[in-house]
């Protein structure tokens, strides 16, 4: 067979190493192979090879540099350092393939010549820049996160104007799409783990805060919370607003949804409706609802069961069903208001409200002593308070009208007794009326004679 001197092995051997990187790899002790000195200037190619598979040596730790390469060990050069280098249609490594650098360089993928992904290196912990080339990572930041979406500035968009890219501007700062968004306050200060998952010109600038989409929204608050909408903005620590529009969680704790709720003091909960003006809680740790079609509360679906506070309306509406009842009995009104009677009553405040703020009613451990009813003794049901009094209104009604029948017979004999002593009265005054005339025609007749 005829050799064809291309080059030395070492020749072949330094030009697979810088084919496949691009980096230059320091010389190292190259062990296995006991014929080429440490100091040489190919060991360090030559052992790059070795340690992928691409050159096996002659024998058994013999590498032989200065043997020539035949065309068909050259062919089998080439094909395993096809499986080295990336190549189109994927490779086989039989192992975990690394793709990236040795230096502390970004790198940048691009697609028609303009940059869709970039990796950047840091110390303790990466960036990564997806999306328009025109998204970005303030300098010095770590550990940031561009899934995708932005656009350059003002660049016309078919959806919304104005366009911007989308930027993290503190450590750890996420964003999953959209367009000019920003992850952090843009200022300098420290506000990490800031999240928008994607929307448009929204910005999370408190630590830990997130907004999942949506339009225009803020979270400035630490901890803070807005998952999308229209303009909603979670200033408070630790505030929320779900979404709806032009919401402001402005204590901390606090909560706003809807439209136009505008939660101002700590721990406010406020959920307003779509009637076209502010809904304003400013009251600490207080629960405002504003529906103005009505509210309903469920606690039980089949049979129904709960309150309804209908639309204008400023009381509740208990569920009182006939066909949500079972174990119906009869009561003793006339037992309902004995009993009644022997609860006391009493005028108090409630010890979590001010002296002055009265109220009157019995104590639930003696009404549930008297009556039994309810869930416990420490608490009194308006439905049972009212099936109470009912019942005692019952109870006195027949007692009333027990005593008006006892006085209606006592008055019928009454009028019996007048009626005869009536009769009698009037028989006198005839026995009168005939003695009297008697009387008078014998005086005549004495005085005539």
């Amino acid at each position: 067979m005829r050799r064809i001197r291309f080059a030395s092995i070492r020749s072949i051997a330094a030009g697979a190493a810088l084919a496949a990187s691009a980096t230059v790899v320091e010389a190292q002790i190259c062990t296995p192979f006991t014929d080429v000195a440490a100091g040489d200037g190919f060991c360090g190619s030559i052992q790059w090879m070795y340690n992928r598979g691409i050159t096996l040596g002659c024998a058994e730790n013999q590498y032989c540099p200065a043997q020539f390469v035949r065309r068909d060990q050259m062919a089998a050069f080439m094909f395993r350092l096809g499986n080295v280098v990336h190549q189109q249609g994927g490779n086989a490594f039989g192992a975990t393939a690394v793709l990236g650098t040795t230096d502390a360089h970004a790198i940048d993928v691009r697609v028609a010549n303009e940059r869709v992904m970039r990796f950047e290196p840091h110390a303790i912990s990466p960036n990564v820049i997806g999306g328009s080339q025109h998204n970005s990572v303030e300098a010095g930041v770590r550990g940031a996160t561009i899934a995708g979406g932005g656009v350059a500035a003002n660049v016309p968009d078919p959806f919304t104007l104005p366009e911007a890219p989308n930027r993290v501007t503190d450590d750890y700062g996420t964003i999953g799409g959209g367009f000019a968004n920003v992850a952090g306050n843009d200022a300098g200060s420290l506000r990490p783990w800031a999240t928008v998952g994607g929307g448009a010109r929204n910005v999370a600038s408190g630590r830990s805060s997130t907004i999942g989409g949506g339009y225009n929204n803020r979270a400035d608050g630490e901890t803070s919370t807005v998952a999308g909408g229209f303009l909603n903005t979670a200033v408070g620590s630790y505030s929320s607003s779900p979404g709806g529009a032009r919401n402001d969680a402005l204590g901390d704790f606090s909560f706003a949804a809807g439209y136009r709720a505008k939660a101002v003091s700590d721990g406010c909960f406020v959920w307003a409706d779509s009637v076209e003006s502010n809904f304003v809680c400013g009251t600490p740790n207080a629960f405002i609802v504003r529906a103005t079609g009505g509210v309903v509360i469920r606690s039980a679906v089949a049979p129904e069961a709960g309150v309804i506070l209908g639309a204008g309306s400023s009381t509740w509406a208990m569920g009182s069903d006939r066909d949500a009842k079972d174990n119906v009995a009869p009561v003793d009104p006339r037992g309902v208001l004995d009993r009644l009677v022997d609860v006391p009553i009493a005028t108090w405040n409630y010890s979590a409200q001010p002296p002055q703020v009265r109220h009157m009613g019995p104590m639930a451990q003696d009404l549930h002593a008297a009556f039994g009813l309810g869930e416990s003794d420490r608490h009194i049901t308006s439905i049972d308070a009212d099936g109470i009094a009912l019942a005692a209104i019952q109870g006195l009604n027949s007692k009333l009208e027990q005593r008006d029948a006892a006085l209606r017979a006592a008055q019928r004999a009454a009028d019996r007794e007048i009626a005869a002593l009536k009769r009698e009265i009037a028989a006198l005054h005839r026995a009168v009326e005939v003695l009297t005339a008697r009387t008078t025609a014998e005086g005549r007749v004495a005085h005539t004679r």
